[in-house]
Order: structure tokens, then C-alpha cells, then sequence
């Protein structure tokens, strides 16, 4: 429910100030389209610390670039699955960026037990957090999150996104897509997203 979304990216936010992260700090997370992505990306924000999203197809080396090039503090990431080894690739570009201090494990069973050694699980993290928090007071010009480009002319580069950018795209999507939606009739609507969250 969205209440449980409130009260799981509040305890994410929490963890992060015990952390030592907060305003302006970056947050990498690289986890696919699962009930985790909101979660953590909400906790990011409310802390006042900026996302920083990793394709989940990344191998070691292109994510070791990006959490340094950001210099991200923490990384959260999907422990993944035999044909998508995330867990596997970002422990491993972590060991080789001294700047990203915090490793969080995002289970497939939210109660189990991190398969990387020596790494706390987001329940972990999260479990003693109260659930409410104060959120972090950012302006519409700070940034939101920073997206990386494809690199197909040579590095990937970070593309700074401010709130105001984020709120701005969610507005512009809202009022394109309303006119085609007709509520008159009573039924619900489907719309199709094919991007990743």
C-alpha cells in the first residue's frame, strides 16, 4: 500500500542519516523493476541525497565507472540471479571504490539472509529505523538524480536532473496521457509504461 511504501522508504531514509548520508550526498541503486526500486529511490530523496540509477545489465567494470565518477557513498543492489549476476558484479566494482563506504543487499526473500559476505540485507539495515521521518527541505534546483548516457562516443556521462526536472516530466506525462483517458464510462484504464522505473 502506499502507506507501507511511506513508512519502508522512511526507515530507508533513517538508515541513510545513521549512515552519515544526507543533503547533496550520492546514493547509487541498482535493483530491476521490483517493490525495492520505490522504496529506496523515496529514501534517497527524502534524505535530501541524490539517486544515482545503474542499469541493471552493468558489469563490474562499467559499475565500478559510475560509482566513481559519482562518487557515490552507498550502493543498494538486487542480489540477482544466476543469468543476471548484480549482486556479483556490484560487490565487486565496491571493493575497488574507496569513496562508496556502504554496500546495502536487497534480497529476493526480504527476510533472508545476505548472500554477500560481510554485507547487511536492506531489512538489516532498515529493521531497528523508526518509521516516520522529517524530510529533507531540497529546492526545485537541486539535484534529484543523476542519469548516465549511453556512452556511445566515449564515457558515459552523468546527466544532472534537478527536482524541478523530475517534477516537471511527471506533469508533462500526466496531462498528455489524461485527455486519452475517458472516466465517464466507469471502467478502469490501463496504460502501458515500457520503460524501467
Amino acid at each position: 500500500t502506499y502507506g507501507q511504501l511511506e513508512a519502508m522508504s522512511n526507515k530507508v531514509a533513517n538508515a541513510l542519516v545513521a549512515m552519515g548520508i544526507g543533503y547533496g550526498d550520492k546514493v547509487a541503486l541498482n535493483c530491476p523493476n521490483l517493490p525495492y526500486f520505490p522504496i529506496v529511490y523515496y529514501g534517497i530523496l527524502k534524505a535530501g541525497a541524490v539517486v544515482v540509477p545503474l542499469c541493471v545489465l552493468f558489469t563490474a567494470r562499467e559499475i565500478e565507472y559510475q560509482l566513481r565518477d559519482s562518487d557515490a557513498k552507498a550502493v543498494f543492489v538486487f542480489e540477482g540471479t544466476d543469468e543476471l549476476p548484480m549482486g556479483k558484479h556490484t560487490k565487486e566494482a565496491f571493493d575497488k571504490v574507496d569513496t562508496c563506504e556502504h554496500l546495502i543487499v536487497l534480497t529476493k526473500d526480504p527476510a533472508g539472509a545476505s548472500p554477500i559476505e560481510g554485507h547487511k540485507t536492506l531489512g538489516q539495515t532498515i529493521f531497528p529505523q523508526p518509521e516516520t521521518f522529517e524530510m529533507y527541505p531540497t529546492t526545485p534546483d537541486d539535484t534529484c538524480a543523476i542519469l548516465y548516457t549511453s556512452g556511445t562516443t566515449g564515457k558515459p556521462k552523468g546527466a544532472e536532473l534537478t527536482h524541478f526536472n523530475i517534477w516537471s516530466n511527471s506533469v508533462t506525462t500526466y496531462s498528455s496521457h489524461l485527455p486519452n483517458i475517458d472516466f465517464t464510462d466507469g471502467e478502469q484504464k490501463t496504460v502501458l509504461i515500457t520503460l524501467p522505473l
